[in-house]
C-alpha cells in the first residue's frame, strides 16, 4: 500500500528521529542527507513538492560537515560547519523560489535546467555571500561567511563541491522501487 505525501513525510520524520516526531516539521541531527536515494532526501523533497532538485551532501570527505536538518512546509534547511577552530558555518536552504535580482548566471551549472548565481556581500575583512541554484519549482540558497585569509577561496570551493543537487525524478523512482513510497502522491489524469 502506498502512502500519500503528508503521511510519508510524517512517517519518514518519525523513522529518522527514532519514532519521537509525529509532525512534518522538525529538526534532525545525525541524519546526513547524502546524495543517494533514501528517506532523508525524501524529507527534503516533501518540504518543497514543486522542486525538481533536492540539495544533498555530495562529498562526505569534505572539511565541511553536516550539522543539522530543519524541515517545515515550504522550506528545508541544512546547516554545515567547517572543521577548524574558527567555527565557520554555512546554511543551505531549499525553497520554492528565490530572488536573484539582476545577477548574471554563472557558466558553471552542470545539472540540466539549473542556473547558478553568486552574490558576494563582503570581501574584507571576511568573504561572505550567497550562492543560488535556481531550477523549475525551487531554489537552493547557500549562505556563507568565511574569514578572509589565504584559505577562504579554498573553503568556498570545498563548500561548492560538498553541496550537491539530486534530481527529484530519480529520487521518486528509487523511493518507489526501494521503499514502496510514493513521493509525490497520485497524479490527476486531467
Amino acid at each position: 500500500m502506498r502512502r500519500h505525501r503528508a503521511g510519508a513525510v510524517a512517517a519518514v520524520l518519525a523513522a529518522l528521529a527514532g519514532g519521537g516526531c509525529t509532525t512534518p516539521t522538525g529538526t534532525l541531527v545525525d541524519a546526513t542527507p547524502e546524495c543517494q536515494p533514501g528517506r532523508r532526501l525524501a524529507v527534503l523533497a516533501q518540504a518543497v513538492p514543486t522542486a525538481t532538485y533536492v540539495p544533498c551532501i555530495a562529498d562526505d570527505d569534505s572539511p565541511w560537515r553536516f550539522s543539522s536538518l530543519t524541515v517545515e512546509e515550504g522550506r528545508a534547511r541544512l546547516s554545515l560547519v567547517y572543521i577548524d577552530p574558527s567555527g565557520r558555518s554555512a546554511r543551505v536552504e531549499l525553497t520554492p523560489s528565490c530572488d536573484v535580482g539582476s545577477l548574471t548566471p554563472q557558466p558553471t551549472a552542470t545539472e540540466p535546467g539549473v542556473q547558478r548565481f553568486r552574490r558576494t556581500s563582503t570581501l574584507s575583512p571576511r568573504l561572505a555571500g550567497v550562492d543560488f541554484a535556481r531550477f523549475e519549482g525551487g531554489c537552493v540558497t547557500t549562505t556563507f561567511d568565511l574569514p578572509r585569509d589565504a584559505d577562504a577561496s579554498e573553503r568556498l570551493l570545498d563548500l561548492d563541491t560538498t553541496v550537491g543537487l539530486y534530481p527529484r525524478e530519480r529520487l521518486t523512482r528509487e523511493l518507489d522501487r526501494e521503499y514502496h513510497l510514493e513521493l509525490d502522491g497520485p497524479r490527476d489524469a486531467t
